[in-house]
C-alpha cells in the first residue's frame, strides 16, 4: 500500500488544482500517473490507485460532470480483474463513485454488469471487495429502469448471482446476499435456475452462528435465520423444491436432526404455507402427517408426555383449516389424511402401555379440533372404551394411569361434537363399572360430560350425578374446580325447580354446611335464579359466617359469575353486616375486596353510592354505621368517588388510625390532582407506616413526589431516625400482597411497567445511601424482601440485581446463627440471589476479598448439614462459582473446598450428596 501522506499529499496538490485554481483536468491528474498505472510493478499500480481515490474523495458529491463520473467507473473497473487477489482499490473505487456521486451515467448497468460480474470468480476475492462487489450487484439494479434494461440478459444475472455467491461464509456478506437474492427473485424470471437459486441458500438452514466475543458487526443468528428464511420461501417457484428439502429434514436421524430443529422446522413450515398458499403445496400436505406422527411417538420426545407439542399443533391446525378452505380438493385430501391417520396410530392407543397413548389422541384431537369429524369422535370414544374396559393390558396394575391419562380427552372430543349417539350409552355403562374401584375420578368425569350433554340439549343422567352429589358433598368436601357444580350450573339454566325441589327435601344441618355452599353459588346462572337461592345463601351465612371455606369459595366464583350477579351477592352481604360485624373475621373484607374488583365502574359506584347517601344523609345511627363501615370498607378504598368530604365524615365516627392512613391513600391514588397529596395529615406522615404506604402509592402512581419519598426514607435510615425497631416495618416497602397491599385490590392508579420502574430507581437509591451508611443492618433487612420482589417482575432486572451483588456479600459474611424460619427464608433468598447474579457478575471488578468470603461462608453452610436446604442451595451457589470464576482467583481454596464437600458427602440426604459429587467434578477439571 501506498505511504499514507504520500497519498495525502498528492490528494491535496491535484484537489486544488482541480477544483480551487482549475488549471487542470480529471484527465491531467490520470495521465500524470500514466507511468505508474501501467508498471509491471504491481506496487506501483496499486499506489497509483490510492492516489487517484484519495483526490477523488475530496469532491462533492454534485461536482463531478455524467462524463466524468463515466470516465472514472470506466477507468476503476478496468482495473478490478488487475488486482483480484490483491488488496486493491478498484473495486472500492468503483463502489465509492456509484454510492457517492449524483451524475451516474444513464442506463450503464449492462455494462457495469458485463465488465465486473457476467464472468467474475467473486468468491475469489478477499473480504472487503466481495462485499463492495454485492453493493455494486443491488446498485445495478435497484431501480425500475436498471432492472427493465438488464431483463433482456435477466439468464445471465442470475448465473452471474449465483456463481457469485456459491461457498461464501462471511455473516456479513451473507446478509447482502440475502438482501440481493430477494431482489432478484423479486424482478427476474429464474427459469432453468430455480433449483440452483434455492440451493444457494438452502445450505445454510438452520442457521449455526454464534458472535465471536467482543463482536463488533452486529449481525446476530437471528438476523441471518430470517434472512434465510425469507429467501427460501421468496416465490412459488421453491415449492417442491422446499418440501422436498423440508421432508428430507424432518426424516432425518435424531443425530443429524434432534427433536428441537425438527419442531423449529414445523414452526418454519407454517411460515412457509403462509407464504405458498395451501393451494400451491396441496400434493405434499398429507406425507407431512406421517412425519408428524413420526416425531410424536418418537420416544425421545420429552418435552410434554401427555399432549403434543404445540409447534406441531399450530402446524397441524393451519393446514387443515386451509385445506377446508379448498372445499372438494381440500376434503379429499383430509379424509385421506384422517383415514390413514386413524388407522397408523391405533396400535399405539389401545396398546397404551408403550406410554404413548394420550400423545397419539391429541394428535387425532388436534385435527378433530378444526374438521369436528364425527367419525374422528366415534373412532376415538371407541379407543377410549377399550381403555377403560382394560382388555388390551398386559399388567393390570397400570389400568389406574391409563385411564388417568385417557378420561381428560372424553370432554375435549365431546365439547366440539354436536350430534351424540348410542355412543354416549356405551361411554355411561363402561364408566360406570369402574365407579366401584376408582369412586370420585369417574364421578367427575361423568358431571363433566353431563354438564358438556346439557349445554348441547341431550342431558341424560344429570338427576342421578345430582342426586349423588349432594349425597357426598359433605363427606368428599368437593373441591371449587370439582366438575360436579359446573354440572349444576348447567342444570340451574334448564332445571333450577329441580334442583330447589331437591334441597326443600334436605335438613337444616346440610343446608347451612359450608362445603354445600359451593353449590348454591355455583347455581347463580342468572339474576332470576338469585331470588331462588338467596334464602339458602343467607341461612348459610347465617350460620357459618365468612370462614375461610366460604370465603374461598365466594372468591373463586366471583371471577367466573356475571357481575349482577356480584351485584346481588354484595347486597345481600350488606344487608347482613350486623350480623357479619358481630363476627368480627378478617375472611370478609378480602372477600368483598375480589368481589369489587371484579365489578365495572358503574357497578361499583351503584353499591357505593348507596352507602355515600347514607353517610351524607345520616340516615344510620353511630353503632350500626360502624358496623357497616367495617363490612363495606374495602369498596370504599376502591372506590373513584371518595372524596375528602366523606374522608372527613368518616373520620368523625372515630375510625382507626390506619384506616385513616388507607381512606387518605386512595384518594390521593385516585385523584389526577398531583397537589392532592399535600391533603395528606402533617401530623399522620411522621407514622412510618404511613410513610411507607403513602411511598408505595406515589410509586405505583408514578407520581412527581415518589422519589423523595424513598429519598427521605434512607435519609431517616443513615440519620437513625428509622432504626432497627422498625425493621419489619420496613420491609413493606415490597409488600405488595394482600388486602390494601395489592394495587389490584384496592384499584389503585398504576401504570404498565410500575414493578420495574419502582425496583430499578428503589436500587439506584438503595445503593446511593448505603455507600454512606454507618450501620447497616437495615440495608441487609431489605435486601430479601427486594430480592422477592424482583421474581416478579416479569423481565429480569439483571442489571440492577448486579448492584446489589456488594450488599449480598456483606450480608452473608452478617450470618452467623441460623434461628427462625425467618431467618431461613432470608438466606435462601440472599443465596438465590448470589445463584442469580454470579453468571452474569464483571470478576474483574470484584475484589479478591468478596470472593474469598463468599467462598468461605458457602463452605460454612456447606458443612452444617442440619438445614439441608441451606446446604443443597449453597452447593448449587459453589457449583455456579466454579463455573464461572476465574480459576486462578478460586484454586486456593481447593483443599478447603475438597474438605467440606467430603463432610457434605456424608449426609443422609441423597440431593446434597449428588450435589457434592457435581462440585467435586468441577473442582478436579479446575485443577
Amino acid at each position: 500500500m501506498s505511504d499514507e501522506k504520500d497519498c495525502k499529499r498528492f490528494g491535496d496538490e491535484w484537489y486544488d488544482k482541480i477544483v480551487v485554481k482549475k488549471s487542470n483536468t480529471l484527465s491531467d491528474m490520470i495521465e500524470s500517473l500514466c507511468n505508474e498505472i501501467t508498471s509491471s510493478d504491481i506496487e506501483e499500480r496499486i499506489n497509483s490507485l490510492d492516489k487517484i481515490l484519495s483526490v477523488i474523495k475530496k469532491f462533492d458529491k454534485t461536482y463531478l460532470t455524467e462524463s466524468e463520473v463515466g470516465l472514472l467507473l470506466e477507468f476503476f473497473i478496468s482495473k478490478i480483474n488487475d488486482f483480484a487477489l490483491e488488496q486493491s482499490r478498484a473495486v472500492e473505487g468503483t463502489h465509492y463513485i456509484l454510492h457517492t456521486f449524483d451524475n451516474i451515467p444513464k442506463n450503464c448497468e449492462k455494462e457495469i454488469f458485463q465488465c465486473i460480474f457476467k464472468d467474475a470468480d467473486v468468491q475469489s476475492w478477499k473480504q472487503d471487495d466481495r462485499s463492495y462487489l454485492f453493493d455494486i450487484f443491488y446498485f445495478i439494479m435497484k431501480t425500475e429502469e436498471n432492472i427493465k434494461n438488464l431483463k433482456m440478459m435477466e439468464s445471465d444475472v442470475v448465473l452471474a448471482f449465483i456463481t457469485a455467491s456459491q461457498g461464501e461464509k462471511d455473516p456479513r456478506i451473507l446478509m447482502k446476499v440475502f438482501k440481493l437474492f430477494l431482489h432478484i427473485v423479486e424482478n427476474f424470471s429464474l427459469n432453468r435456475f430455480v433449483e440452483e437459486m434455492f440451493d444457494i441458500v438452502c445450505c445454510y438452514y438452520p442457521v449455526d452462528y454464534t458472535p465471536p466475543e467482543n463482536d463488533t458487526i452486529k449481525i446476530s443468528k437471528e438476523m441471518l435465520t430470517s434472512s434465510c428464511e425469507k429467501c427460501l420461501i421468496s416465490t412459488k417457484a421453491f415449492v417442491p423444491y422446499f418440501h422436498s428439502f423440508l421432508q428430507d429434514r424432518l426424516t432425518e436421524s435424531d443425530e443429524d436432526n434432534p427433536i428441537e430443529g425438527k419442531l423449529y422446522d414445523c414452526i418454519f413450515l407454517k411460515k412457509a404455507l403462509t407464504s405458498f398458499g395451501i393451494p400451491a403445496s396441496v400434493s405434499y400436505l398429507k406425507d407431512y402427517f406421517y412425519i408428524f406422527r413420526s416425531i410424536i411417538l418418537n420416544p425421545t420426545l420429552k418435552k410434554c408426555q401427555n399432549c403434543i407439542p404445540i409447534e406441531l399443533r399450530d402446524v397441524t391446525h393451519y393446514i387443515i383449516e386451509g385445506l377446508m378452505k379448498e372445499k372438494e380438493r381440500g376434503e379429499k385430501v383430509i379424509n385421506i389424511i384422517t383415514n390413514e391417520l386413524l388407522e397408523n396410530v391405533e396400535p399405539f392407543i389401545v396398546q397404551a402401555e408403550m406410554g404413548l397413548c394420550a400423545r397419539a389422541i391429541d394428535f387425532v384431537f388436534s385435527i378433530f379440533e378444526i374438521t369436528k369429524d364425527d367419525k374422528i369422535k366415534n373412532k376415538v370414544i371407541y379407543w377410549i372404551g377399550i381403555l377403560l374396559e382394560g382388555k388390551t393390558l398386559q399388567h393390570k396394575d397400570n389400568h389406574k394411569e391409563i385411564i388417568n391419562d385417557s378420561l381428560p380427552f372424553i370432554g375435549k372430543f365431546l365439547s366440539l361434537s354436536s350430534t351424540f349417539g348410542i355412543e354416549i350409552d356405551t361411554l355411561y355403562q363402561q364408566l360406570k363399572n369402574l365407579e366401584k374401584e376408582y369412586g370420585e375420578a369417574i364421578f367427575e368425569e361423568e358431571c363433566g360430560i353431563e354438564e358438556i350433554l346439557l349445554k348441547k340439549c341431550c342431558e341424560k343422567n344429570y338427576i342421578i350425578f345430582f342426586n349423588h352429589g349432594i349425597k357426598n358433598i359433605i363427606e368428599k368436601e368437593y373441591d371449587n374446580k370439582h366438575k360436579f357444580f359446573n354440572m349444576c350450573h348447567e342444570i340451574s339454566k334448564k332445571y333450577p325447580d329441580f334442583i330447589i325441589n331437591e334441597l326443600l327435601k334436605c335438613e337444616k344441618k346440610f343446608i347451612t354446611n359450608c362445603n354445600v355452599f359451593s353449590l348454591y353459588i355455583s347455581c347463580l346462572s342468572s339474576e332470576n335464579i338469585w331470588r331462588q337461592f338467596e334464602s339458602f345463601i343467607i341461612m348459610n351465612i347465617e350460620v357459618n359466617g365468612f370462614n375461610e371455606k366460604i370465603s374461598n369459595i365466594i372468591i373463586y366464583w366471583s371471577k367466573i359469575l356475571d357481575e349482577n350477579i356480584l351485584v346481588k351477592f354484595l347486597e345481600c352481604i350488606l344487608n347482613q353486616y350486623d350480623v357479619l360485624a358481630k363476627r368480627n373475621n378478617v375472611h370478609h373484607s378480602k372477600v368483598i375486596a375480589e368481589i369489587g374488583a371484579c365489578l365495572s365502574e358503574n357497578k361499583h359506584d351503584f353499591i357505593t353510592d348507596i352507602f355515600f347517601k347514607k353517610l351524607e344523609n345520616d340516615i344510620i345511627n353511630i353503632k350500626d354505621f360502624k358496623n357497616l363501615l367495617y363490612i363495606i370498607f374495602p369498596l370504599l378504598i376502591q372506590s373513584k368517588k371518595l372524596s375528602i368530604e366523606h374522608i372527613e365524615k368518616l373520620i368523625s365516627t372515630s375510625i382507626t388510625e390506619k384506616e385513616k392512613i388507607y381512606l387518605y391513600g386512595a384518594y390521593i391514588s385516585h385523584s389526577s390532582d398531583t397537589k392532592s397529596l399535600y391533603l395528606f395529615p402533617k401530623d399522620m406522615i411522621q407514622n412510618i407506616d404511613a410513610r411507607i404506604y403513602l411511598t408505595k402509592i406515589l410509586s405505583i402512581k408514578n407520581h412527581p413526589e415518589y422519589l423523595n419519598y424513598i429519598n427521605n426514607i434512607f435519609i431517616d435510615i443513615n440519620k437513625g431516625i428509622i432504626n432497627e425497631s422498625d425493621s419489619e416495618k420496613i420491609e413493606n416497602l415490597f409488600n405488595f400482597e394482600g388486602l390494601y397491599n395489592d394495587p389490584r385490590l384496592c384499584n389503585y392508579t398504576k401504570t404498565i411497567l410500575w414493578r420495574q420502574r419502582y425496583f430499578c430507581k428503589f436500587v439506584e437509591i438503595f445503593m446511593e445511601y448505603y455507600l454512606f451508611a454507618e450501620t447497616f443492618s437495615l440495608y441487609f433487612t431489605l435486601l430479601q424482601p427486594m430480592l422477592s420482589f424482583a421474581t416478579t417482575i416479569p423481565i429480569k432486572m439483571n442489571n440492577e440485581l448486579l448492584h446489589l451483588l456488594p450488599v449480598i456479600v456483606d450480608a452473608l459474611v452478617q450470618v452467623n446463627v441460623i434461628k427462625t424460619e425467618t431467618d431461613q427464608h432470608a438466606l435462601m433468598s440472599l443465596l438465590n440471589g448470589l445463584n442469580q447474579l454470579l453468571p452474569m457478575a464483571p470478576f474483574k471488578d470484584v475484589p479478591q476479598k468478596s470472593l474469598d468470603n463468599i467462598i468461605i461462608k458457602l463452605l460454612d453452610f456447606i458443612q452444617d448439614t442440619s438445614i439441608p436446604a441451606i446446604s443443597l442451595q449453597s452447593l448449587i451457589v459453589l457449583e455456579t462459582l466454579t463455573k464461572v470464576a476465574p480459576p486462578n482467583r478460586i484454586s486456593i481454596f481447593y483443599n478447603k473446598v475438597i474438605n467440606a464437600l467430603a463432610v457434605a458427602s456424608k449426609c443422609s440426604k441423597r440431593a446434597i450428596r449428588i450435589a457434592a459429587a457435581k462440585v467435586r467434578n468441577e473442582w478436579e477439571v479446575l485443577i
